[in-house]
């Protein structure tokens, strides 16, 4: 029988995952961009995305969160993927 692991009381599914975690992330997009000089067309043609999804993620925590986009992104600004999120503990979110 396999065994069935658990992530904040709910059986380990992705959904179970992004429902508790992607609350408590903040992405760093503008700030990387910027320190590049890109604008958000730049880095969305580059990154292969729509501009909107660009100043999507930048203006608000997004309720979700493709994986594959941020992979695209950091790709295009040169860094690893883990450089664009920032866990905010409860207290800290603004």
């Amino acid at each position: 029988m396999a065994k069935r692991y658990r992530f904040a009381g709910e059986p380990l599914t992705m959904g179970c995952v992004a429902r508790t975690l992607v609350p408590m992330l903040k992405l760093r997009i503008k700030e990387l961009r910027t320190a590049q000089g890109m604008t958000q067309a730049q880095l969305a043609e580059k990154a292969g995305v729509g501009r909107g999804t660009v100043n999507r993620l930048e203006r608000s925590r997004p309720a979700s969160i493709d994986f594959v986009v941020l992979e695209r992104l950091a790709d295009a600004l040169g860094i690893n993927a883990a450089l664009l999120i920032v866990h905010e503990p409860k207290g800290k979110r603004g």
